[in-house]
């Protein structure tokens, strides 16, 4: 006759399981940990597999770049961490608690600067303390300060239509920065721009980065934007997208000068082309 254990020790047992699992996963001391994430999207005829077992931390202040090929979930990835989608399988954290929705500690820049074409630079930058419900009036100085850090000192009444692409995504930026987010989020910021520019607003970044302290996920398609900005640099594969390399990048801050030709972040993107499977120019 075979014997059956009581409800309440297999219910006993079973959460203990999930307690002492949950306490060896927890995600210690950094502002971001993603742990066994994977990623799929419904389709009408198929799902779309973009992102696969992929796992990493993100200490406080630290810069980290992630680099891979178009399409491989960079920036699926990045969405996931921010809480505007939510990961098949696997967790992330922030601050040691797991994303669920949205945080207000969170600012957000994406591809495109979405600026409205009807409000000046600074009233593009207030919107987001309007969205957050939080005093305007109390947020005036602080959004003309971020403009004069970024060189918009002499833009603050300009519309959208009188600024190059740029000053837009300046105050792009400006408007992610406003409500002093601890963890900033970054989607190709300046993929659209020209090199020259976007040199200069590589190094215009890093200043008020490090000036704050504020951790920051990037995501870039540019090996040397990837390496000259990050503490380490995180690779994909193509889809789906999983982890196949973390390059730390260990060259003092503050950098003020992008590096042409040879330099000392040469090595560093020697290794990034090589885990992207690049045939590498220089060597």
């Amino acid at each position: 006759m075979e014997s059956f254990e009581p409800l309440s020790v297999l219910i006993h047992r079973e959460v203990h399981m999930h307690a002492r699992d949950a306490e060896a996963e927890l995600p210690g001391n950094q502002k971001v940990k993603v742990s066994q994430v994977s990623h799929e999207f419904a389709g009408r005829s198929r799902s779309v597999h973009a992102l696969e077992d992929v796992s990493f931390s993100v200490p406080q202040g630290e810069f980290v770049s992630i680099l891979g090929p178009s399409g491989c979930g960079k920036s699926t990835l990045l969405h996931l961490i921010s809480g505007l989608n939510i990961a098949s399988r696997g967790r992330i954290f922030i601050d040691e608690k797991q994303v669920r929705g949205t945080s207000q500690d969170i600012g957000m820049v994406f591809q495109s600067d979405l600026l409205l074409d009807w409000r000046n630079a600074l009233d593009n930058v207030l919107i987001q303390i309007e969205f957050r419900g939080l005093k305007k009036s109390d947020y005036v100085e602080p959004a003309r300060e971020l403009l004069r850090k970024t060189g918009l000192e002499l833009f603050t009444d300009a519309m959208p239509k009188q600024l190059s692409g740029g000053m837009r995504q300046r105050v792009g930026i400006c408007r992610a920065l406003i409500h002093d987010p601890s963890l900033l989020l970054m989607d190709e910021p300046f993929g659209a721009l020209d090199a020259i520019t976007r040199e200069r607003m590589n190094i215009d970044l890093l200043k008020v980065v490090e000036e704050s302290g504020k951790t920051v996920v990037f995501v870039t398609h540019s090996i040397e934007e990837a390496v000259f900005l990050a503490d380490r640099v995180l690779i994909l594969s193509g889809r789906p997208g999983s982890l196949v390399a973390d390059i730390e990048i260990p060259i003092p801050r503050p950098r003020l000068e992008w590096p042409h030709g040879e330099s000392d972040f040469s090595p560093f993107a020697k290794k990034a082309r090589a885990a992207l499977g690049h045939r590498d120019p220089l060597s």
